[in-house]
């Protein structure tokens, strides 16, 4: 609540407002307090500043600064803009989510947009843990405006869904691109989403506040309880911070499209403080909420009351379940009944069905609730303990509320099932017995007093009995048993009993069969239901002998009942059918071999099924050629060569597939216009590379294929030697000659691009011979690793960063002079940024008349125009309406002022637009004690950074105030372009050199171990055909630390102008060749080096 108690004015109306809803004289219904629910939850962002990235993130602010203020050693300065980088490794340089709910003074902060446009759309999502009710929500923002475009939702299923609860744009326009023109509707339901266009200005640029009342103007606000919709409506487990687009100034929109670095990485969502004013859902039943859940520390338990149970209070307390659970209202008022079950149970459940046929009783007597009562006791049961056990009457005059209630019946006698009638306690006879008295049988029974059923089956008896006499009843012939319930032997088929019949030969015994089926035990060899015939397997009846057959090969009746023969399935063969015929295979599974006619010696398979081929057949069943063979079924020979056909086989008319270059039916020879089989190539020499008497492929010996010009090389005589270039038909030599300029190239390397002739050039050269200096550098010299010297030119005083290329001579703005365009010309000097500069005395008072000024040069020594504004009590206010802006941006104000008092004067600056969709804006400035004329930036309160003014074009106001002595010479307005300078940047392309502290760019040369070295030792000179070892040298000291001292290397001198090194090449491709070498210092010379490429076939130089 001491949080609460700090915020702004307008959240005080809220909180108030909030408290008004609920009415204080209706007790019955009971409502936690409100508390912030965002405090110590989980949050989670979608993504955040530093995070996701390779090391620290840079961002700028909108609000820039000056680098002649105490404090900029803690800030990053680029382009007069505030810059720092997030870092999620240094606490003081992080921003996670959960900063904006911790209640300090650290945020949460988004990337910006200078990581990618996409970073526009962040989420940002509080985990609330449980279900609340929310009546507000409140953002403040850290060191960002308000964001431009974006959704406040809420989620009632943990975060599964989402549903807007407001949206937020700057404009109308913005509502209807955004969100759809019904966004724009009044709020006429308590569900209605608006679009709100207040919360979404530019200005202030930070700690802008955000107040969303989700009650206010709703149509139950003043009735919560009693509307369902708005309770739903105000329901949440998360909400969502769903943010679409930043708010940008107007002069940076088209640099945010571009995508510029140095205005999008100003750009983010941060957030300091999300308060989130709820309670917890106790539906009525609770004032407060402050139990811990024993089973989970991040949730709430309310307080219940009104015999209710549960974490919001949901449900009724065992025991209290009369009627089904509901939220207390103001129009309809719930409290949890107890079960009315008469003091003989104390559990009970509830029952939608008894509740609607109204068949539980309450405790005030009236069948109304759905209460039934568990486990009763005292010998009570039903749904209010209100009946009686069996064995047990409630007598004449007992309450159901006595212990006693319930007595037991004095019913022992067999006659009796044990109970007896309410009241009366009159014995119940059992069905065997007539009633009342129970001293005669009931039809159906005999033998009182036993009085037992009749058991005889009156169909089985004659003259249909029902008592048995002697225990015997008399039964018809084909019925037996004392009950005559059963076939008598000999017959089956109870109820119809009908004879067996069996066969006297083949049953073992003719007497009797199943008493069900009517079967005949069979003896083994014998079958049929009556036994009359020989059984499967057997054969000749009646001796029905065993048939001599394997059953696995033989048809179902095994064999034949006459003569035994055994019935061998298709396939199967030999007396015992126990194995595959001819022409069949995998026994005991016999399947035709199918062995084709023509392709295989033989019909008969192996036990595998593979059938014996003729050599040029092939397959299982010989059904195809083999690899080979065509024309299936002749199968003739291919013959198809092995270097012009891709495989042996052939198609069925003998053609071999051949490849790309080779033709023939079988592949023999080249391609019309292919020569040198089997090579087989085409001729497509380049006519431009080609001899001028060249007479074709065909002229030349086997294996040649072009006949090339001097400077020619390749197969077809389509590439340019080494050294050459532009192939062209109409030189007789084929290709020019490189020429690169020695001073211009890597290295000295003569070698060009074979096509395009572009020479290999140092980093600030150009051109295809490498002879003129890239813009910006000039002095071309061979002695300069990079080739060229930068320009220099002054990013301001020059019109680009090109000079001349042999001068060095910037292109100076005009009156500015100088190599690099540094210095102003003669009588002229560099202005200040005072441009948009207004004099105060100008401007006129609140009642529209002329300001009172002086012109004391002894008070304001070199004041302007007429003179200095006087402020004091009699004229504390001064006002200039004539403020035009033309180009918007953020400006920045400097007043000059003199202030002669002894202590700081306080004034106030104000700033009003013409225009309504702009914002009026406020500020404070501190004017210091001087003597003499000073400068001063309005800035914020006591921090020395300057406060910008957001002003877009049209016409303002700016009035000045201040109630004590003070004299005003004149305002200056500063456009961001002037303080920022961001088209004043200056490129860094010189390299770093040993000694100078410059900016500069650092280069390195390359780890060379890895590639194919050869030392100096391996030098040697040459003397005719013969080599010798080199004489000259240089030794080697401590000046040159990288080599050991007095190591000697091969030294060019005038008496050993030449120094040959044989290199092995392990790795074929490309090559570039590096001489690592040592200069005396003072000295300088130039070496050619050349390259001799050897193989076993060719040499190249």
């Amino acid at each position: 609540h001491e949080r609460v108690k700090m915020r702004p004015t307008g959240l005080y109306c809220t909180v108030l407002v909030l408290w008004a809803w609920a009415p204080q004289g209706r007790t019955e219904v009971l409502t936690p307090p409100y508390f912030n629910l965002a405090e110590g939850r989980r949050v989670t962002a979608t993504a955040t500043c530093g995070e996701g990235v390779e090391g620290p993130e840079l961002f700028c602010k909108l609000i820039g600064v000056n680098t002649d203020f105490l404090n900029q050693h803690d800030n990053l300065l680029i382009q007069g803009q505030v810059c720092d980088h997030c870092d999620p490794t240094r606490p003081d340089k992080a921003h996670p989510p959960e900063y904006a709910v911790d209640g300090t003074e650290t945020w949460w902060q988004s990337p910006p947009l200078s990581r990618g446009s996409k970073y526009n759309e962040v989420n940002l999502t509080i985990d609330l843990g449980q279900e609340f009710h929310v009546a507000y929500v409140y953002v403040r923002m850290a060191n960002s405006p308000r964001p431009g475009v974006w959704v406040l939702e809420k989620s009632a299923d943990n975060g599964l869904t989402y549903e807007p609860w407001q949206y937020f744009a700057e404009n109308k326009a913005d509502c209807v691109r955004f969100f759809g023109v019904e966004s724009l509707q009044p709020i006429t339901e308590d569900t209605s989403v608006i679009c709100d266009t207040q919360h979404s200005k530019i200005v202030p640029l930070e700690n802008g506040e955000i107040v969303v009342s989700l009650l206010f103007n709703r149509p139950s606000a003043n009735d919560f309880f009693n509307s369902s919709s708005l309770q739903e409506w105000t329901r949440a487990t998360n909400v969502r911070f769903r943010f679409l687009r930043t708010k940008n100034l107007l002069g940076h929109l088209m640099a945010v499209e571009r995508q510029d670095p140095s205005v999008t990485r100003r750009y983010f969502y941060s957030i300091k403080d999300i308060s989130i004013g709820g309670r917890c859902r106790c539906n009525g039943h609770a004032d407060l909420c402050d139990i811990t859940d024993p089973n989970d520390s991040y949730k709430l338990l309310c307080r219940c009351q009104h015999h209710t149970c549960g974490p919001n209070c949901e449900k009724c307390c065992p025991g209290f379940e009369q009627k089904a659970w509901s939220q207390s209202k103001h129009n309809k008022l719930f409290v949890c009944e107890p079960c009315n079950c008469f003091g003989h149970s104390d559990q009970c459940e509830y029952s939608e069905t008894i509740d609607q046929q109204r068949l539980s009783l309450d405790i005030h007597g009236e069948y109304e609730g759905g209460g039934v009562c568990q486990n009763c006791r005292d010998h009570t049961r039903g749904i209010n303990c209100n009946q009686c056990e069996d064995g047990y009457y409630r007598p004449e005059g007992y309450l159901w509320n006595q212990t006693d209630v319930c007595q037991p019946c004095q019913c022992n006698d067999h006659r009796f099932t044990g109970n007896c009638a309410e009241g009366s306690g009159a014995c119940e006879c059992r069905q065997e017995y007539s009633p009342p008295l129970c001293d005669s049988c009931s039809y159906g029974y005999f033998g009182y007093p036993q009085c037992r059923p009749c058991e005889c089956f009156l169909n089985g008896t004659r003259g249909y009995h029902c008592e048995a006499t002697g225990g015997q009843c008399p039964c018809k012939p084909n019925y037996g048993g004392k009950l005559c319930r059963e076939c008598s032997p000999g017959y089956y088929g109870f109820p119809e009993c009908l004879p067996c019949e069996c066969n006297p030969l083949g049953a073992i015994n003719s007497d009797v069969c199943e008493l069900v089926s009517g079967n005949c035990s069979c003896s083994s060899n014998f079958g049929g239901r009556t036994c009359d015939r020989c059984g499967d397997g057997y054969y000749d009846f009646p001796q029905c002998k065993y048939c001599q057959c394997d059953v696995r090969g033989t048809e179902p009746g095994i064999c034949d009942k006459s003569n035994g023969t055994c019935l061998c399935k298709v396939g199967y063969g030999g007396p015992r059918c126990d194995q595959c015929i001819p022409g069949y295979n995998g026994y005991p599974d016999c399947k035709p071999c199918g062995c084709s006619d023509v392709g295989s010696v033989s019909k008969v398979c192996d036990i595998l099924g593979k059938c014996p081929c003729v050599f040029n057949f092939a397959g299982k069943t010989c059904e195809q050629c083999s690899p080979g063979y065509y024309k299936y079924p002749e199968c003739l020979a291919c013959e198809c060569d092995s270097y012009g056909s891709i495989g042996v086989s052939c198609d069925n008319e003998g053609k071999c597939q051949c490849k790309p270059s080779f033709d023939g039916e079988r592949c023999d020879q080249c391609k019309e216009g292919l020569y040198n089989f089997p090579l087989c190539e085409e001729c497509n020499c380049n006519p431009a590379g080609v001899l001028a008497n060249f007479s074709g492929c065909g002229s030349l010996p086997a294996g040649e294929l072009c006949e090339c010009k001097p400077r020619v090389t390749g197969r077809i005589c389509d590439t340019c030697r080494p050294l050459y270039h532009n192939l062209s038909p109409y030189n007789p030599d084929g290709c020019e000659d490189c020429n690169c300029h020695m001073a211009g190239v890597v290295g000295s390397i003569a070698e060009c691009n074979p096509k395009s002739g572009q020479c290999v050039c140092k980093p600030s050269v150009e051109s295809r011979r490498c002879d003129s200096c890239v813009p910006g550098t000039y002095d071309l010299r061979q002695d300069n690793v990079f080739g060229c010297t930068d320009c220099g030119c002054d990013v301001g005083g020059s019109v680009t960063r090109a000079c001349n290329k042999e001068t060095g001579q910037c292109i100076c703005h005009p009156r500015v002079t100088g190599r690099t365009c540094k210095e102003p010309l003669q009588t002229h000097y560099f202005p200040t940024l005072h441009q948009f500069l207004y004099e105060v005395e100008d401007g006129t008072t609140p009642a529209r008349t002329p300001v009172r000024y002086r012109y004391d040069e002894d008070i304001f020594p070199g004041f302007s125009w007429k003179g200095y504004a006087v402020f004091s009590p009699i004229q504390n206010e001064v006002i200039r309406d004539d403020v035009y802006i033309v180009k918007p941006s953020l400006y920045r104000m400097v007043l000059r002022y003199v202030n002669r008092n002894v202590e700081t004067v306080s004034g106030q600056i104000k700033i009003t637009p013409d225009s309504q969709s702009d914002t009026e804006q406020t500020f404070t400035v501190a004017f210091k004690p001087t003597h003499s004329p000073a400068f001063v930036t309005v800035s914020g309160a006591g921090n020395g950074i300057p406060s910008p003014l957001v002003m877009n074009p049209g016409q303002w106001t700016v009035s000045i105030k201040s109630q004590k002595n003070l004299f005003l010479d004149y305002f200056v307005l500063l456009p961001g372009a002037f303080y920022e300078a961001a088209i004043l940047v200056n490129q860094v392309t010189m390299p770093c050199r040993l000694g100078e502290n410059n900016y500069c760019r650092y280069f390195s040369y390359p780890n060379l171990t890895s590639f194919d070295q050869v030392q100096g030792e391996g030098a040697y000179v040459v003397d005719g055909d013969a080599r010798e070892t080199f004489i000259d040298s240089y030794s080697l000291n401590d000046t040159e630390p990288s080599v050991s001292p007095h190591h000697k290397i091969p030294a060019l001198t005038a008496g050993q102008p030449e120094l040959y090194f044989d290199l092995r090449v392990t790795k074929p491709g490309p090559h570039v060749v590096l001489v690592n070498y040592v200069t005396p210092m003072a000295q300088r010379s130039s070496a050619q080096v050349e390259v001799e490429a050897r193989t076993q076939t060719e040499r190249e130089r």
